[in-house]
């Protein structure tokens, strides 16, 4: 028999019959057709073509044999699919409700703080000295920008999550994406020193620049977020690697402490690590980072200097074949 036969009409309608009566059906013109049924599930029917002549009984119960072991390994598969599906959903709600833990923690002492600043002026403005109103004002102000830049941040993490997200991508030029960024950061850190090394050609990339801004922003902030009361200095350095662009941010501050760098991107690290300050945390950031740069189709790494600081670098697939021809 070619293939032909399982082409024709009445090979379809038998197959269909097979699996809804979930019984053996033997047509002297077309063949047998054993359906491939475990736990009243049907998975598919075998259909066997004989020529002239006939199978005998003990060839049928092989044949039957063959699908009710194939039956019964698909079962198996199956319960193995569903096992691992129920395993990833825990792990996943397990990292949602962590995520909403995290959040819940940040969101709770900027506010705490903008609530009892912004308490004291109303109910003793008068009372307070001018130095100290400006100290209390000056912290409504940042712990308002903090709480702002968090929802940026939450707002990109579910942008870039979407299944059905297509990142709105353009051609920018490296150097102005990352000279806007360093002003955004400056106006937060006005005291940070800040070096940034590119080459001297034009660097064209094909990015989101609202999500890669958000992305050097973050890296640019955990600097000084981060450095225990120290003077760190940043250095941003970008290179042309192949098909690739690189960007590397370090600091010469006190580093990552080595147990949580192999998880330092999963926003879980969050709630019980000792990296984090009393009133800002790493991993969310850092998740959103990943998370950002995966979706432009880079990495993403971090690392301790051996001279001392923490370094990341994080990759951007460059568009060889418009840069060319434009350049």
């Amino acid at each position: 028999m070619g293939i032909e036969y399982f082409t024709k009409e009445e090979i379809f309608y038998l197959v269909r019959l097979a699996a809804d009566k979930q019984e053996a059906l033997d047509d002297k013109d077309y063949g047998y057709f054993f359906p491939i049924v475990a736990q009243n599930i049907t998975y598919g029917v075998f259909a066997f073509s004989f020529g002239e002549k006939d199978l005998n009984k003990k060839q049928k119960v092989f044949l039957e044999l063959i699908s009710d072991q194939t039956a019964q390994a698909l079962r198996m598969y199956r319960l193995m699919v569903e096992q691992q599906e129920a395993k990833v959903m825990m792990e996943a709600e397990k990292v949602k409700n962590s995520f909403l833990r995290s959040i819940s923690h940040d969101l709770r002492t900027p506010l705490t703080g903008i609530i009892g600043a912004s308490s004291t002026l109303l109910e003793e403005g008068n009372k307070i000295p001018y130095e100290i109103q400006t100290k209390l004002i000056e912290g409504i102000q940042n712990d308002s920008q903090w709480l702002l830049n968090m929802i940026e941040n939450i707002l990109s993490i579910t942008k870039v999550q979407k299944n059905d997200m297509v990142i709105d991508k353009s051609e920018e030029i490296v150097e102005e994406v990352i000279e806007g960024a360093v002003s955004t950061f400056r106006k937060r850190f006005p005291n940070a020193k800040v070096i940034v090394n590119q080459p001297e050609n034009v660097i064209l990339l094909p990015i989101d620049i609202m999500l890669i801004s958000q992305v050097l922003i973050n890296l640019l902030e955990n600097t000084q977020k981060h450095a225990q009361g120290q003077k760190s200095d940043v250095v941003i350095e970008v290179k042309e690697m192949g098909d690739f662009v690189s960007f590397i941010i370090a600091d010469n501050g006190p580093g990552i402490d080595p147990k949580i760098l192999p998880m330092l991107f999963n926003f879980t690290v969050t709630s019980e690590n000792l990296y984090k300050d009393s009133t800002r945390d790493l991993g969310i950031g850092l998740s959103i980072c990943k998370t950002i740069i995966r979706a432009h189709g880079g990495e993403i790494y971090a690392n301790n200097r051996p001279e001392g600081g923490a370094q990341f670098m994080f990759t951007i697939p460059l568009c060889r074949e418009k840069y060319e021809k434009n350049y």
